[in-house]
């Protein structure tokens, strides 16, 4: 019985980060932008997202390293692009982080015109 405990365990803890990583991806962030009303500094970013739930919402979370995450709610919409990136708006002066994107999907953030996340 402990064996197999044990074995279970084993194949759990390898299926949790591949199912993680199924739904991240890393990119470039090549000038400083805002997220809401934080600043995420340029440098390599790590984004991550929930599962849809009810539509195309999801929960994208930002990571550049030294800089604490940022989640955000984004709609999730099925594109195709060569390669994974961001896209950024500019208003008012400021630089917004608009979208990021896999090759196979683009996650628009709620808020990226500057107006208030979840507004």
């Amino acid at each position: 019985m402990k064996r197999i405990l044990g074995l279970g365990l084993l194949v759990l803890s390898f299926s949790v980060p591949a199912l993680a990583a199924k739904n991240s991806q890393g990119i470039a962030i090549a000038n400083d932008v805002r997220v809401g009303d934080t600043l995420l500094r340029q440098g390599d970013c790590t984004f991550s997202w929930t599962e849809p739930s009810g539509g195309s919402v999801v929960q994208l979370t930002l990571k550049i390293d030294g800089q604490k995450p940022v989640t955000v709610p984004a709609h999730m919409v099925a594109e195709t692009h060569f390669n994974p990136g961001a896209g950024t708006v500019q208003v008012n002066g400021v630089t917004y982080l608009h979208e990021v994107h896999t090759k196979t999907t683009t996650f628009v953030i709620e808020g990226a015109s500057g107006a208030p996340i979840g507004q």
